[in-house]
């Protein structure tokens, strides 16, 4: 993840379902995921979302679309 000049790494992971508004993600606490952060959303190789975490658990996240970056 690139923010501001500083590249940043998460941990990488996928989306493994939508909940509504909400898209669970397979990272939580056990991969230091914290209230707040946030993950870009790649499919095909090209950004299409960030995430914003809004809840944390042990092994799964939900988040919620902070901005979208492409229509595809």
């Amino acid at each position: 993840m690139l923010l501001g000049s500083w590249l940043m790494a998460s941990p990488a992971g996928f989306v493994i379902r939508v909940e509504g508004e909400r898209i669970i993600i397979n990272r939580g606490l056990m991969d230091s995921v914290k209230v707040g952060d946030r993950f870009v959303v790649m499919r095909a190789g090209k950004s299409v979302a960030e995430l914003k975490i809004e809840d944390v658990g042990q092994r799964e996240s939900k988040a919620v679309v902070a901005q979208q970056l492409s229509s595809e």
